[in-house]
């Protein structure tokens, strides 16, 4: 062999050592080729629009972080026949009616919506929307009205603009608003049966310098997003003219669904709320939040042991370990070759005979693991003397639940021989482990067999499940810092222990605790007062003192 085919031979076993070496490390997660950036959350430029019958239009999602793994984005339309939406987000228009349009993230089912209505005529406007409801003016100044119609596209003739008093500001077709003595007026917009207004003051001294512009504009972003939970988006603000003070102030109206901080948006609860962009000058603008539960799958599991030895009629639990550790669907299910041999319940194998045999544990998703199991007798086993129970009698009511608690001497003694059983499992039923529910109503016995000796407890199931509650404070008036204590009454009246909860549909509005209501600001709110599965809901109208 000459040295050039000897060089070419190392070159290729350096080769194959590589490739398989770098194989091994795939394999046990040791290096990766992904960049580990998950998907946090998905955004739609839009988040409601009208369309005519044959138009199309463009809607974009987009994926945060922006170079996230899995990130690709399918669409999904309610309703075909009205819009059709291609894989890339276009929608055609096909025929009157209302459409939700979704952009999902298949890999962990994060997606967000736009809703599309299609007309054959000119398409009404929904909403007009001022983006500032406050302004304040100097004599002879002026202030140009910014406005948003809902949906974008509506088709509209003009809009009118009219002034409370034109003695203080006059408005002109354009919505320009010029001061001309102090005071206070409002000026009003009308566009088909729509309408919003805009309050000016004018004074003889403003808040911003007049060598600054006044922001006229404020622009996000991202206007309508969907996040995972703990997961984040930056939202960048723009303000206009570029002269105009560019600060803007955050603020969540729900700090427990998201929280924000210089335009960073947060999702720390599940639900919907509003994140609100503000200028200096009170100009607005709205991300809408919709945080909802990511689907993520198993990718692999993990057993503790590929090969147990475990002792006859003993129980040992089966330790798995999921990855990622956060997956969705945790849910196990165990294949037993042998069922004589073994038994798993609660995620415990119990030994049942003397013999080897294979458990195979795997996931919904078809993920799977097996291990071997043998099961033998414990040489160092301490027969049981003697046991008792702690009681002989118990009350239930029904849907409780209670484990029985008992000795054993020798203290020392293996528990492993110990079988449970009810005489009327329509009444009480019993697990292995000595735990009893009451499902139905009577009287019925629990026997604990250890070899010869048996122990016997007596249990009564009674009926007193809650079947509503009443008041006579269905419609509370208070004023703002007043409080008032609710009066609630059980069905049927005879049930003397309930566990009652209370909650308050808008807190800023009232508050309530431990049955006591109190007026916070303004508005109504609903107290909703549950156990279990009975509620009852109460208005609460707070005002001015």
């Amino acid at each position: 062999m000459n040295k050039t085919q000897d060089r070419k031979v190392r070159l290729l076993f350096v080769t194959i050592f590589m490739a398989i070496l770098i194989l091994v490390l795939l394999k046990f997660n040791v290096v990766s080729f992904n960049n580990n950036k998950l998907p946090e959350a998905i955004s739609l430029n839009q988040v409601e629009i009208g369309l005519k019958t044959n138009s199309n239009y463009q809607l974009v999602a987009n994926v945060y972080p922006l170079d996230s793994y899995y990130g690709h984005v399918t669409w999904k339309s309610s309703n075909n026949d009205i819009v059709n939406v291609t894989s890339n987000g276009n929608l055609q228009a096909i025929k009157e009616g209302d459409s939700t349009i979704t952009a999902t993230i298949p890999y962990n089912d994060l997606s967000v919506s736009c809703l599309v209505h299609v007309s054959n005529d000119d398409i009404l406007i929904t909403d007009l929307v001022f983006t500032s409801h406050e302004v304040y003016l100097t004599k002879n100044g002026e202030y140009q009205i910014n406005y948003q119609l809902y949906p974008l596209n509506g088709n509209y003739r003009s809009i009118r603009f009219v002034s409370s008093d034109n003695n203080i500001v006059t408005v002109d077709n354009n919505g320009l608003i010029k001061a001309h003595n102090n005071g206070e007026a409002y000026v009003k917009a009308y566009v088909q049966d729509k309408e919003d207004t805009i309050k000016v003051v004018v004074s003889d001294t403003r808040t911003l310098s007049n060598t600054i512009k006044e922001p006229e504009i404020i622009n996000l972003s991202v206007n309508n997003v969907s996040l995972s939970l703990n997961g984040r988006i930056k939202v960048n603000s723009e303000v206009l003219p570029e002269s105009a003070i560019s600060d803007v102030t955050w603020e969540t109206l729900n700090s427990n669904i998201a929280t924000v901080s210089n335009g960073e948006i947060k999702a720390v609860g599940y639900g919907k709320t509003q994140v609100v962009a503000k200028t200096v000058n009170g100009l607005t603008s709205i991300v809408n939040v919709n945080v909802i539960k990511a689907k993520r799958d198993i990718e692999r599991i993990e057993l503790e042991n590929n090969v147990k030895v475990i002792f006859l009629g003993r129980e040992y639990p089966i330790n798995v370990k999921i990855y990622p550790s956060n997956a969705t669907d945790q849910t196990l299910i165990y294949d037993i070759k042998d069922k004589n041999i073994i038994k798993v319940e609660n995620n415990k194998m119990i030994g049942l005979n003397e013999g080897e045999t294979e458990l195979t544990i795997r996931t919904n998703n078809n993920i799977s693991e097996t291990m071997t199991v043998s099961v033998i007798r414990n040489p160092n086993k301490v027969v049981i003397d003697s046991f008792s129970m702690k009681v002989d009698t118990i009350k239930l009511v029904k849907g409780e639940t209670k484990r029985l608690d008992y000795s054993v001497e020798p203290i020392n003694a293996t528990i492993d021989n110990l079988t449970w059983s009810s005489s009327n499992p329509n009444i009480i039923k019993v697990s292995n482990d000595g735990l009893i529910e009451a499902v139905g109503v009577g009287k019925a016995s629990i026997y604990v067999v250890d070899n010869d000796v048996i122990k016997k407890i007596e249990v009564e199931v009674v009926d007193k499940k809650l079947a509503a509650l009443i008041t006579d404070q269905s419609y509370i008036n208070l004023h703002k810092g007043e409080t008032v204590g609710l009066t609630i009454a059980y069905v049927p009246k005879d049930i003397t222990k309930v566990d009652l909860s209370y909650a308050s549909s808008d807190s800023s509005v009232a508050t309530v605790s431990g049955g006591i209501v109190k007026g916070i600001s303004p508005g109504k709110a609903i107290i909703t007062i549950s156990s279990g599965d009975v509620s009852l809901d109460i208005i609460v109208e707070v005002k001015e003192n």
